[in-house]
Order: C-alpha cells, then structure tokens, then sequence
C-alpha cells in the first residue's frame, strides 16, 4: 500500500511513500523474507509489513516497529 498516485509504469516506490509491505515466503526467499527484508523494512520507516502463507498454510503475520 501507498501514498503515491497511481502510474501503470511506476515499477518502485520510496520509503516514506509505503505504508504496507507484503511478502509472500516461498522456500527460495524464506530466509530473506523473515529476516533480512523485515530489517529493512523497519530500517526505513515502513510503518507496517506482513509475511503471508508458511510452509505451505494460509498464516499471515502481522509486524509493526516498536
């Protein structure tokens, strides 16, 4: 999720324009997604990130900085 206006040609965004970030784990990026990128995210500012679906089961969970 973002603050910025929509552009179909826009492939990233800055930081401070992302509100939501969104992993979906598969077993090639599991390790990244739970931790290295969960770093990163908190790093910049990202106010909330969520890593969904775990060995194969629907769970999402939900991280927000301290």
């Amino acid at each position: 999720m973002t603050t910025a206006d929509f552009d179909g040609d826009r492939t990233w965004f800055a930081p401070d324009e992302v509100r939501l970030a969104v992993e979906v784990v598969s077993s090639e990026s599991a390790h990244r997604d739970r931790t290295v990128k969960l770093h990163k995210y908190a790093e910049a500012g990202i106010p909330h990130w969520r890593i969904e679906d775990e060995d194969g089961a629907p769970v999402v969970h939900v991280y927000e900085p301290d």
